[in-house]
């Protein structure tokens, strides 16, 4: 055991030795100071539980992932270090150790719905019908056949409301007026060359 001329000294050498008060007591030794490591059975820590909250401070507790002693640091998500926030992917505290994440869950934000000149209108993932990109085009020509000048957010609102997938109606329908461009193009190319 290395010895010191004063107890601060074996203090910090503990530290340093990554032991908390609680896992060392200081020894004098022919007026020196050292110090030695409670057995670890006494100076052990509760493990800290993931996905949950804790009873009391979250340093009373030892690394799920490496067992070190949280005393040593943990990273609280959202909290700034130097200016910048501390990000965790999926619970709200990290060891400073192993990196690992403990504690309650990351509450998860939901996502905003795409918005329709000042209407949120509903986004589905999954159509709800049969054959959805044909429903599109289909719908497209009904509403443009009673509506020249129908707007694309009404048709694509109108095709949502059918159980047509959000994304899935937008492409179709940016596809279809692709092909009705293409169409009135050919048209005036040919009423062109028959003059």
């Amino acid at each position: 055991m290395k010895t010191f001329a004063v107890k601060s000294s074996a203090h910090r050498a503990a530290k340093q030795a990554g032991l908390t008060k609680e896992q060392y007591e200081i020894v004098e030794v022919d007026g020196q100071f050292g110090f030695k490591a409670i057995e670890a059975e006494t100076a052990k820590k509760p493990v800290a539980p993931i996905g949950s909250e804790f009873e009391g401070d979250a340093c009373d507790y030892s690394c799920p992932h490496c067992g070190i002693d949280l005393e040593n640091g943990i990273g609280v998500h959202g909290h700034e270090v130097n200016g910048k926030p501390i990000k965790h992917d999926r619970f709200e505290y990290g060891c400073l150790a192993c990196n690992g994440e403990f504690g309650p869950a990351i509450p998860v934000k939901a996502e905003k719905a795409p918005k329709v000149q000042g209407r949120s209108i509903e986004v589905k993932n999954h159509s709800t019908v049969e054959l959805p990109t044909k429903r599109v085009w289909h719908i497209a020509d009904e509403m443009r056949a009673k509506d020249p000048e129908v707007r694309r957010k009404d048709v694509i609102a109108e095709c949502v409301r059918q159980g047509v997938a959000f994304y899935t109606a937008r492409t179709q329908y940016q596809q279809w007026l692709q092909v009705q461009k293409e169409m009135a193009d050919r048209e005036a190319q040919m009423a062109k060359a028959g003059k």
